[in-house]
């Protein structure tokens, strides 16, 4: 009798032992990621050409495969081939007849609500499928324009990379150490103002710094503080959408591309606003590289 207690005693400890093992190992293996990744992410796009916009379109696919996962449960969404298809086409510059390119998005319709596993439930969740399939999409032209625009379009690829992750770092650290007031409870509980402004303190002092590091003179209608303040914004919402996405689909990731930090939309939420951002601030002419 008692060596049963004792080794139902000794089940317990080792489960507890692992409850508590298992944040360090998360943050560990989220450490472990972006070591990784974050170096090769900045030396694909310092390099630049054809393998640039090969990691960008396997960002893409899986971006999409995500949305169409999470919003329609189908593997990929026939109307996420045709986003793919369309943005590579605007990527190679190959010219298609307006017909052809409306006719093959009608043929990919039909194909759609032909099958029965692909149903969306509502109208609501269809506009909501197609409003982040458009956002996704737009991301995806963006990151082109901007990569297009000059010789020296990389470096400042890389510097609104360094700005969004000083806005995500700073508001982690300073809202972890003041705390105070929530900024949106219902959307993410532990996001603060305090780490809302400390976040764009942090991108402002970053993003001033690295234009003179990086050698980047922007001509722009608006001056370099407001300019960096807009893009931190920006980041600070493409998070919280992403938020808010999630926790209207009741998970906690939008999937396990990469370990410990969730998939290609988790990590990428902030980014994806802000060279929208930025890629209509380039066609408008408000700012250029």
């Amino acid at each position: 009798m008692n060596s049963k207690i004792e080794s139902a005693d000794m089940v317990s400890m080792s489960f507890k032992k692992s409850r508590l093992m298992q944040p360090q190992f998360e943050l560990l293996t989220r450490v472990l990621s972006a070591a990784i990744l974050i170096p090769f992410f900045l030396w694909v796009t310092y390099t630049g050409g054809w393998f640039f916009y090969g990691v960008l379109t396997l960002v893409f696919i899986s971006a999409l495969r995500e949305w169409s996962r999470l919003s329609t449960n189908s593997i990929f969404h026939p109307l996420c081939l045709a986003a793919l298809i369309g943005v590579t086409l605007y990527h190679s510059n190959i010219y298609v007849p307006h017909v052809q390119i409306i006719g093959g998005l009608a043929l990919l319709g039909a194909i759609y609500y032909q099958h029965p596993t692909l149903a969306l439930p509502s109208i609501h969740r269809w506009m909501l499928f197609l409003s982040g399939l458009s956002y996704i999409t737009a991301s995806m032209i963006c990151f082109i324009q901007i990569s297009q625009n000059g010789a020296n379009s990389s470096l400042f690829l890389l510097w609104l990379y360094a700005i969004v992750w000083a806005t995500d770092s700073g508001a982690y650290l300073v809202g972890k150490t003041i705390k105070g007031p929530k900024l949106c409870p219902k959307i993410s509980p532990n996001k603060t103002w305090a780490g809302f402004i400390g976040g764009i303190l942090v991108a402002i002092i970053t993003g001033l710094y690295l234009l003179k590091a990086l050698g980047l003179s922007l001509s722009s209608s608006i001056p370099n503080t407001i300019l960096i303040l807009m893009i931190s914004c920006a980041a600070h919402l493409g998070d919280l959408i992403e938020s808010s996405i999630k926790r209207y689909f009741g998970v906690k990731n939008a999937g396990g591309l990469i370990p410990g930090h969730g998939g290609v939309l988790d990590r990428l939420d902030s980014l994806f606003l802000v060279v929208i951002l930025t890629g209509l601030f380039l066609l408008f002419g408000i700012i250029n590289i």
